[in-house]
């Protein structure tokens, strides 16, 4: 007799049962992708966008923005927190990693 449990209404199941009953369940029901860390950026953080672009975030007139690694623009339109979070920026070091 194949192993058995009860559930809180007294039925009993197999345990294939169960089984069966959660891959279902899994393939209609999917794990939801998880949420970005939430990272509150600061000066001579080193990160990079969602096109794989390479940015030094440093404060400029009291407010952050993001330079460019390779050619030193400065983008004045993707200053502050939600714009960072809005540009999808994930930290990946820090500035002093990279002075040698």
């Amino acid at each position: 007799m194949p192993n058995m449990i009860t559930l809180s209404n007294g039925n009993k199941i197999s345990l294939e049962t169960v089984d069966a009953a959660m891959e279902e369940y899994t393939k209609k029901h999917p794990e939801p992708e998880p949420e970005p860390e939430k990272y509150v950026f600061q000066a001579g953080d080193v990160v990079v966008n969602s096109f794989g672009r390479k940015r030094v975030i440093v404060k400029l007139r009291e407010e952050l923005v993001p330079i460019n690694v390779e050619t030193g623009n400065v983008y004045f339109a993707e200053r502050g927190q939600s714009a960072f979070e809005k540009q999808k920026y994930r930290k990946i070091g820090v500035l002093s990693d990279y002075i040698k």
